[in-house]
């Protein structure tokens, strides 16, 4: 045998053991590489980690060919949450958990794996400014977490002196007196957060009214108008009202309206002050009806 055949049996000799080696591996475990989370909207392409007979990674045409030989396919558990196609591309549909499944053809491979979908928060809205009173030193303070449907969004509620306010977990707001504080709501484990300048008012100290003494006809009407010290106190809950409607009416506005002959009160409560006004109502009033 010439030298020149001797390498040609060599090479081929080589090949065949190198062949009969390939087809002596196989692969033998398949594991997903999946995030626990996903976010509402993100694509992800499965990434699928191989583990082989013989311990190495064969050469990229072999393990082609094993792959197929494989037939990986996927399924979620609920596709309303979370979707996968034929080639394990996952997309996030909505909030939520969904177990991801791989399987072989052979069904000797099998893994499951699940992932939450979550919606995080873009930002958090609350009223520029807010107004409350001494008379009233509680109210609820509401901030709004964007999108409405984010997981996992727990606000935190801080205010900027708690002498003159303090804040709940809820949201709610005590006064301890009038001033003005900052309140800050922020999104638990995240730097989003809105400010609110919260305003209180003090309550009202003196009430005056216009006139202590009116004499008016059926059916005339005159309006009454007062003033508060202090001057910014809160005047929102003020109430009107008459001792005797069948003599004589007032609306929200002060405004007087004589009924039938007779004598009655008009008055204004605000706070824990009133003030009254003495209402004649006659027919020989000289006011014109």
């Amino acid at each position: 045998m010439t030298i020149k055949s001797r390498f040609a049996a060599l090479g081929i000799a080589c090949a065949m053991a190198v062949s009969l080696a390939a087809c002596g591996e196989s692969i033998t475990g398949a594991t997903m590489d999946l995030p626990e989370t996903m976010e509402r909207g993100e694509t992800l392409p499965i990434t699928t980690e191989y583990t082989y007979s013989n311990g190495q990674t064969p050469e990229s045409a072999a393990l082609e060919k094993m792959i197929d030989k494989l037939g990986l396919s996927y399924t979620t558990s609920d596709s309303n949450i979370l979707t996968v196609d034929e080639n394990g591309n996952l997309v996030a549909v909505t909030a939520g958990t969904a177990d991801v499944t791989m399987t072989s053809k052979d069904g000797k491979i099998s893994e499951a794996k699940t992932v939450n979908v979550v919606v995080s928060p873009t930002g958090i809205e609350t009223p520029e400014t807010f107004q409350m009173s001494m008379d009233q030193p509680e109210d609820a303070f509401t901030a709004s977490v964007v999108p409405e449907d984010a997981t996992d969004a727990k606000i935190t509620y801080t205010s900027g002196d708690t002498d003159v306010l303090t804040v709940a977990e809820d949201g709610t707001i005590t006064a301890l007196k009038d001033g003005e504080a900052t309140v800050t709501a922020t999104i638990d484990g995240t730097e989003v957060k809105s400010e609110c300048v919260v305003t209180v008012l003090p309550s009202a100290e003196k009430i005056t009214l216009s006139s202590t003494k009116l004499t008016l006809k059926p059916d005339a009407s005159e309006q009454l108008t007062f003033t508060v010290f202090p001057e910014n106190a809160d005047t929102s809950h003020k109430v009107w009202y008459s001792s005797d409607e069948s003599i004589a009416t007032v609306d929200e506005d002060g405004n007087i309206k004589g009924v039938k002959d007779g004598t009655c009160e008009i008055s204004l409560a605000m706070a824990d002050q009133n003030a009254t006004c003495k209402v004649t109502v006659s027919s020989k009033s000289n006011q014109s009806a």
